[in-house]
């Protein structure tokens, strides 16, 4: 009799145990995205706009600006002036002009985490100097980030969180570009829309 007890007792810990760590599971796993997410639309207009539904963003191609996909990571797209000149294909440094990624980071971490994170990889990139600042964004806490480095050149970087992810927007500029790409940029976030 003890023996049957005992038994049922064990039993019933483990399926409490199995439908626990589901719902655990369910709640903690870790969201990918990858390129495909990204869907590209020409309007009536001719403007373009680029949505990802799953990450609950689009945002608007500025005119006469090429766009990318780029399968790397979690998928990203960059944008980039007609002028642009690249010193290798699709990658910063700039010789000249102006590229924006777009990128989603499927994952929730405070500000100081992100932080962490960023430093680690400038410091892997040849960090020269690296400022970071929390900025209001559409009445949103955003962490800016504005940096230099041997590999990437200058650039400026937005993360603004959204539930259990980041979005993460970085303009990068060629040396003599700097200014009109950050009111590019400036102009090019007024027109994004996200969760």
């Amino acid at each position: 009799m003890n023996k049957k007890i005992i038994g049922l007792i064990v039993f019933f810990i483990v399926i409490v145990a199995m439908v626990g760590g589901f719902f655990l599971w369910q709640n903690n796993r870790v969201v990918v995205g990858n390129v495909d997410d990204y869907v590209i639309k020409t309007l009536e207009n001719n403007s373009v706009i680029v949505e990802n539904k799953k990450a609950g963003l689009s945002f608007e191609v500025p005119e006469g600006w090429e766009w990318e996909k780029i399968d790397e990571v979690e998928g990203s797209v960059i944008v980039y002036s007609p002028d642009t000149e690249f010193i290798k294909p699709k990658t910063v440094p700039l010789k000249k002009g102006c590229l924006i990624g777009i990128g989603i980071i499927y994952e929730k971490k405070s500000f100081g985490e992100l932080k962490e994170e960023i430093n680690d990889i400038h410091y892997g990139l040849g960090v020269k100097s690296e400022k970071f600042e929390i900025i209001e964004i559409n009445n949103q806490q955003a962490l800016k980030n504005t940096f230099d480095t041997a590999f990437m050149g200058k650039g400026t970087s937005i993360y603004i969180p959204c539930g259990n992810k980041f979005y993460s927007f970085a303009v990068y500029a060629g040396p003599d570009d700097e200014e009109q790409c950050l009111k590019d940029f400036d102009e090019f976030s007024n027109k994004m829309s996200y969760e």
